[in-house]
């Protein structure tokens, strides 16, 4: 059910009043886009992020793993005469520590130190031993040694290998690297590199045994942990502010967000935005809260600011942010009356009609706007590229005190075509934003790596994925609320498909995936697209009755029965024949059959449940059986305009004479779901086709 404006709803109750339409036409844009390094070079407050000099893309600060690679000095691991004598025989000690914020637990992958030995010959060979400890040197937390390897005598980097240990070290926490080494064969010594001043800043080298000493520098070394990529990490959080964006005018209709980013799995980017008169951002300004991709700009003010919040839970991986837009279109408005102000070009708009279908595409009306061959309409049909520009049309009424603010969204699309006839009269057709959605998927195809997949996902995020991302419809065109109802209703429901070779038709797709869970898409008067689930015990919006209806006409509907359900499920990926399907579910309503002596069979074939999911199937089942065992009747009527506010999909009460009883006295309060509205607003007649719950 619609909720009206307050002065709009008390003006349509009257029994007379002037209805009234104005149409606005997509004019210009004005926008205000931050993209280059300049925009980010210029923000008003950033931290632990990085942006690119030249393209512009801010991620994530990355750090490199714990590391030393300078060296200018050897320190005597362990020395040996070639009488065997142990002359010398040390402990190289190295502190690290993983810096990030909030801190993680990472598993330590590999360490690396560089080493060299002299004299011995050129058989000689080492033991290298490397122990990772607690803080404070307490207790070893494992031990890898490289024995009988033939070092060479230049200096070369040798691998400990750790991953098989699994040892978890927190970040921010100092842990300790301790080296010794011996001769398996030869003699001579065994060294290590180091730099001997500080250069790494989270840790130090301390040396015990033979020469012992404390800070004496960094051990050259690198240790790895999991999941790292490029010998680099990202710190865990950022955010960055843009400059005021400055739109360069205060904005008369609302607008939209746009944003062009990357968001990897284990990443997020959330959008903050605030409005300003000023620019100054200086307390004045007006919060708008999270805000997403695709969303209204409502509030107009001249100057914006958005903060935008990096964060991962896999420091490997980092969101990519390419750029914030806020842009506003500018429309040329024409009304049909003199007194509203705006040249009196609108001629007339056609009936707005809708239809929604358990088992057909809902059908959205496009409309027909007619307008005068003035002077205005001619040039912005010269100048401004009719296709695709948006259209809306709002309907109020003249009246004392009734101002625009009061109107009400009639309809809004995107001009499909236009022509001028022989008296001078503009028509544009006007198509719904549904028409988007015949789109291929995937849009290309020429090898495996192009296909679509969905795997285990619930069937609305699978439907928002193919309008986003498939379809690119943007989210201002989609009830993203009805969207996430639904989702709760439909818990653990999952679907899993693979398109590959031929891309499938979006439109179809949204369609196989809606009659799966017994939704319809509703058109909205503002544009959007709702998504809303069948519920039998949906409480009625309204109640119609013989007194404020008219032209009531009743079908008992017997085409509507069904009292057997053949849904094929389990797809193997190939064909459309019921063999291409592993599973049957067959339900049956026997009562049904026999009461009516008729069996009807309703045939679906689901490609998108696997047998794991087959309670879903048995739930669309069910959900058949349980409406349409008994043939749903159908009634037509009329009401006048003030049932404006009933819509698509709404269950109302009907009582009415005109229905079979066994005293004539018809139906009281019967349950209806309204499948069909035809509103025609300047004849103050609305149409309702109604279908029996």
């Amino acid at each position: 059910m619609i909720t009206l404006p307050s002065k709009f709803a008390a003006e349509n109750k009257k029994a007379e009043n002037s209805p009234a339409f104005m149409a606005r036409l997509e004019d210009s844009v004005i926008f205000n886009e931050q993209t280059a390094s300049t925009d980010w070079q210029a923000n008003t407050g950033a931290s632990n992020v990085d942006f690119a000099t030249i393209i512009g893309d801010v991620t994530l600060a990355s750090l490199p793993i714990p590391n030393n690679y300078a060296s200018n000095a050897w320190s005597t691991l362990h020395s040996k005469s070639s009488l065997g004598v142990i002359l010398s025989d040390s402990l190289d000690w190295q502190s690290f520590k993983r810096i990030q914020s909030p801190g993680m637990t990472k598993t330590l992958t590999t360490v690396k130190g560089y080493f060299r030995r002299s004299s011995g010959g050129a058989s000689a060979s080492v033991n290298i031993q490397c122990q990772v400890w607690t803080p404070g040197k307490g207790a070893s937390l494992g031990t890898v040694t490289i024995a009988s390897y033939a070092l060479n005598q230049t200096g070369e980097w040798l691998t400990f290998n750790f991953t098989s240990q699994n040892i978890q070290l927190s970040d921010n926490t100092e842990y300790w690297l301790r080296w010794t080494a011996s001769y398996a064969t030869g003699f001579g010594l065994i060294e290590q590199a180091y730099q001997n001043t500080n250069v790494y800043a989270n840790g130090q080298f301390d040396r015990t045994g033979t020469s012992p000493g404390t800070n004496l520098g960094d051990l050259t070394f690198e240790a790895t942990y999991s999941g790292i990529v490029d010998s680099a990490y990202y710190l865990a959080q950022g955010y960055i502010k843009t400059r005021a964006m400055d739109i360069g005018q205060t904005p008369t209709d609302a607008g939209e967000w746009s944003f062009s980013d990357v968001v990897p799995a284990y990443t997020s980017l959330v959008y903050e935005a605030w409005a300003s008169d000023t620019g100054a951002f200086a307390g004045e300004e007006t919060s708008l809260g999270i805000i997403q991709d695709g969303y209204a700009i409502s509030t107009l003010k001249r100057f914006y600011m958005v903060k935008a919040s990096f964060s991962n839970t896999n420091d490997a991986y980092t969101p990519v942010l390419q750029s914030i837009k806020a842009a506003f279109p500018l429309y040329k408005t024409f009304s049909d009356r003199p007194g509203l102000g705006y040249e009196p070009a609108v001629m007339g708009v056609t009936s707005l009609s809708a239809t929604i279908d358990a088992f057909q595409p809902s059908t959205i009306s496009q409309i027909t706007l007619r307008l005068a061959l003035t002077q205005a309409v001619s040039n912005w049909l010269a100048t401004r590229h009719p296709k695709n520009k948006l259209v809306k049309i709002l309907a109020g009424f003249e009246a004392s005190g009734f101002a625009e603010a009061d109107y009400i969204d009639y309809f809004q699309g995107l001009v499909e075509s236009w022509s001028i006839d022989g008296n001078d009269v503009v028509a544009l057709q006007v198509r719904d934003f549904k028409k988007e959605w015949s789109a291929g998927v995937p849009d290309k195809w020429q090898s495996t790596s192009d296909d679509a997949v969905w795997t285990a996902q619930h069937p609305i995020d699978v439907m928002l994925d193919i309008l986003r991302n498939r379809v690119n419809v943007r989210d201002s065109k989609i009830d993203t609320a009805s969207f996430d109802a639904v989702k709760t209703a439909l818990p653990g429901w999952k679907v899993t498909r693979t398109i590959s070779g031929n891309p499938e038709d979006a439109a179809t797709l949204l369609e196989e995936l809606r009659v799966l869970t017994s939704c319809y898409f509703i058109p909205q008067a503002d544009g959007r697209i709702r998504i809303k689930r069948w519920d039998g015990n949906e409480a009625a919006s309204d109640a119609l009755t013989d007194d404020n209806t008219f032209g009531l006409s009743y079908d008992g509907n017997g085409g509507s029965l069904i009292n057997r359900t053949s849904i094929y499920f389990n797809w193997d990926g190939t064909g459309d024949d019921a063999k291409n399907y592993l599973s049957l579910d067959i339900g049956v309503d026997a009562a049904s059959q026999a009461e009516w002596a008729e069996i009807k069979t309703k045939e679906i074939k689901d490609k998108w449940t696997r047998a794991a999911e087959s309670g879903q199937i048995a739930a669309l089942r069910d959900a058949i059986l349980n409406r349409y065992a008994d043939p749903r009747p159908v009634v037509s009527l009329q009401t006048d305009r003030s049932k404006i506010y009933l819509e698509l999909g709404d269950v109302v009460t009907l009582t009415t004479k005109r229905a079979p009883s066994t005293d004539l006295s018809g139906v009281t309060e019967m349950r209806f779901q309204i499948v069909n509205r035809n509103l025609d607003f300047m004849k103050d007649v609305i149409s309702f086709k109604l279908l029996a719950v």
